[in-house]
């Protein structure tokens, strides 16, 4: 009876390890995808950042241009 106890121990024991090996293995890569995850988060955000005048003039801009343009064609229709 007593080695029936013991190899169950053992058992339960070499279980119970794996289980623990296992997690802490789990942790470890979700902790090294968190990571990745906010550096390729601080990447987009430098992109993001860089071409962000690029892409979209200011609105005050795009008036400016507009009244310029406008301006410039009276003035073109004007003389001709």
């Amino acid at each position: 009876m007593e080695a029936i106890l013991v190899e169950n121990v053992k058992s339960v024991s070499a279980g119970i390890a794996r289980i623990e090996y296992d997690n802490k293995e789990l942790n470890e890569g979700f902790v090294r995808l968190m990571n990745e995850i906010g550096e390729t988060n601080t990447k987009l955000k430098n992109q993001i950042n860089t071409v962000d005048s690029c892409l979209v003039i200011p609105s005050w801009k795009a008036w400016v241009y507009s009244i310029g343009l406008v301006v410039l064609g009276v003035m073109f229709g004007k003389y001709i």
